[in-house]
């Protein structure tokens, strides 16, 4: 219903660490679930792992980014998502500032 109607999708794994890494290898294999859905739905996705601006964050409890790397986070995911959402009505001017609220493109701005 989401695409029939116009929507986008772009599936995201945020970082982990430590322990929550180890389960999520353990209980949800990445071959047998975050490649299979991105195959199954045609949807583009941006996994931490894929990209060296979006590893490497302290996660104090495992899953949690520190509120300090939030600009810097906030940031890499911005550039990280450029590329999935270009040709859309979503797609981000290069270089807009965080503060910049998204808002769907009406066709006639482009």
């Amino acid at each position: 219903m989401l695409f029939r109607s116009g929507g986008e999708v772009v599936f995201v794994v945020l970082p982990f660490t430590d322990d929550y890494q180890q389960k999520e290898r353990a209980l949800a294999p990445r071959a047998e679930y975050w490649d299979r859905l991105l195959a199954r739905t045609g949807a583009p996705g941006i996994h931490f792992e894929d990209f060296p601006s979006l590893s490497g964050f302290d996660c104090p409890d495992g899953c949690h980014l520190d509120s300090r790397d939030a600009p810097r986070f906030t940031r890499a995911l911005l550039d990280a998502l450029q590329p999935a959402l270009a040709g859309t009505a979503w797609e981000l001017e290069p270089g807009a500032p965080l503060r910049t609220v998204m808002r769907p493109s009406t066709g006639s701005d482009r």
